[in-house]
């Protein structure tokens, strides 16, 4: 759900307000229709509809309307970032409605190890952070002591 509110954010810095409201209309509508067909199957039924129509369409509508089309962003880069996550994600909704706890367990592997992968970068540098943290408190310790 932070996408869509970040994105909102981003067009409104822009001054692109306009896109933000038809974002938004896009987004309620099919959160609202995967709601009521969700109540139409029965009331269980309202969180799996609403799960996949968020990643499914609001997601992907996000991607491609927002940040491609009002944004420009880099199609490429875009596709590149988010492709995978969201067939991961599309994918591990699959194996919990057919409550297939291997595939679960798998894929949240794989989801978890892609985000290290793609975040390896910031890791690093956290890493780096805490070690040159840990080492000064060390040495005055040291000296001091």
């Amino acid at each position: 759900m932070s996408l869509p509110s970040t994105a909102g954010s981003m067009l409104i810095l822009k001054g692109k307000e306009r896109e933000f409201m038809i974002s938004g209309w896009v987004n309620a509508f099919f959160l609202i229709s995967a709601i009521v067909l969700g109540a139409f199957i029965s009331l269980q039924a309202i969180a799996p509809c609403y799960s996949i129509s968020f990643f499914l369409f609001v997601l992907v509508f996000a991607v491609l309307y927002v940040y491609i089309h009002c944004l420009k962003f880099d199609p490429k880069r875009v596709f590149i970032f988010w492709f995978p996550k969201i067939l991961i994600l599309l994918l591990l909704w699959l194996s919990l409605y057919f409550d297939s706890y291997f595939s679960q367990q798998v894929l949240l592997v794989i989801f978890a190890g892609y985000l290290c992968f793609d975040g390896r970068r910031e890791i690093v540098k956290i890493f780096s952070m805490i070690s040159k943290r840990l080492v000064v408190r060390i040495l005055t310790k040291l000296i001091t002591f």
